[in-house]
């Protein structure tokens, strides 16, 4: 899945915090909401707080770079509990800002929301946050007819978060995740993601080097095969490893089951692995079958690529933050390998 790089943001001090003295150019801020890392959707308020020893002049709220609006001195909101713990402020007790933001209107994926306040002085100071968004096709369903729960199934998926399969809405069937938000004290949608509109791709990639073995490894969705098999020398001669490679398979996007094994007749190795994965529309996805060290049996990770310009292309660039899903089935445990299994123990793994 794609990488995110988190920002500082500033959180709301407490009320029970000894009260604290205001000094010339000091500005104390905080951004509360969008909160780094998280996702949304809809309508929903852009917030925090800011105040200044010499007062506030303007707050301009910047939207991936972009001025967004400006809120000028005397319009900021109430907030008492500032006001309590900066007593000696300006106006602290009038320094909350808002923004009514419909991130239906933003493109999904990351984007950054910067706050940066101006006193009267002259002296400024930011807060960043980035966010990511998940959105329906339609920016504003209008119709509430088009919203249906009929043909959804609806699972608990641990215990604050919730998923449905099949919602309609707006003339379309989505996937969709709720997950428990302290900030709204309430339920977010974190993920939309269309059923049977456009594709996913997927492929498989063997990146494993075991000496004087031919490796096949192979994963299946939807009754269709992709393998990548790597050939490798002796042990002395490791840059002797040729890796064959097949392109993407396209499939529905939705949840999907996988089915993957790794086949070596020189090495006697016949394991198989299986788990579920949900694959978004017009997105791609690599299985890479990699080896994690001499001493670290080969790992699946699963994980988004970038999509090639054509479903055969050879596109090996993979993300740094996949998630890791062992295929293999792990046993026996050597406890002296501190819970890791050991390569020449898959050998002996064999399973229908």
């Amino acid at each position: 899945m794609p990488s995110h790089q988190f920002f500082r943001s500033y959180s709301l001090l407490p009320v029970a915090l000894l009260t604290l003295t205001a000094t010339a150019g000091d500005i104390q801020l905080s951004l509360e909401e969008p909160t780094n890392g998280s996702f949304y959707s809809g309508i929903s308020n852009l917030r925090g707080w800011a105040i200044s020893s010499v007062g506030i002049n303007r707050v301009e709220l910047f939207l991936d770079g972009t001025l967004l609006t400006q809120i000028p001195s005397g319009s900021l909101s109430l907030r008492t509990d500032v006001g309590n713990t900066y007593p000696t402020y300006p106006n602290s007790s009038q320094s909350g800002f808002s923004w009514t933001q419909n991130y239906a209107l933003l493109t999904a994926g990351p984007h950054t929301i910067s706050v940066n306040v101006v006193d009267n002085q002259g002296s400024q100071r930011s807060a960043v946050a980035s966010f990511n968004v998940t959105r329906f096709n339609n920016s504003y369903i209008s119709n509430p007819a088009t919203v249906s729960l009929n043909a959804a199934t609806i699972t608990d998926d641990n215990d604050k978060s919730i998923s449905i399969s099949n919602l309609q809405a707006g003339g379309q069937l989505y996937n969709v995740r709720l997950e428990w938000r302290t900030q709204i004290q309430g339920f977010a949608l974190t993920s939309i993601s269309p059923v049977g509109s456009g594709t996913a791709r997927w492929s498989a990639l063997n990146n494993v080097s075991y000496p004087n073995c031919s490796l096949t490894y192979e994963v299946t969705i939807d009754g269709v095969t992709k393998r990548s098999i790597s050939t490798c020398g002796s042990v002395v001669s490791p840059s002797t490893c040729n890796t064959t490679f097949e392109g993407f398979a396209s499939t529905t996007p939705g949840p999907k089951n996988w089915v993957a094994r790794g086949v070596s007749s020189a090495c006697g190795i016949n394991a198989q692995g299986s788990g579920n994965v949900t694959l978004a529309s017009d997105a791609c996805y690599r299985f890479l079958l990699n080896k994690q060290g001499d001493d670290q049996p080969p790992a699946n990770f699963f994980g988004t690529v970038t999509c090639p310009s054509s479903a055969n292309a050879n596109t090996l660039q993979e993300e740094s933050q996949a998630t890791p899903m062992a295929i293999f089935p792990m046993q026996p445990v050597d406890a002296t390998d501190a819970g890791l299994e050991r390569w020449d123990l898959l050998q002996n793994i064999v399973q229908p």
